[in-house]
């Protein structure tokens, strides 16, 4: 992260800034995940590590019928 998040009550933040940073970090690594995890389960392999033949691609099918190509870097942005 390149700064801290602070939720302020009152004029103060009761809360402190490190602690809601690290909160708002945690967070965004279950939500990445979760996602990967629906992702995996539901969609079809694209592509597949040659060392391991584990998958590190779906065929991501959207609601307007476009299917991209998703990996974790994507789903990252």
């Amino acid at each position: 992260m390149k700064g801290s998040a602070t939720v302020v009550r009152g004029g103060c933040a009761p809360y402190g800034t490190d602690d809601v940073s690290d909160d708002v970090t945690q967070d965004s690594a279950l939500i990445f995940a979760k996602r990967l995890r629906v992702i995996m389960s539901t969609c079809d392999v694209a592509a597949v590590w040659v060392e391991s033949g584990e998958p590190c691609a779906w065929q991501y099918v959207k609601r307007n019928g476009e299917t991209p190509v998703v990996d974790r870097r994507t789903m990252h942005h």
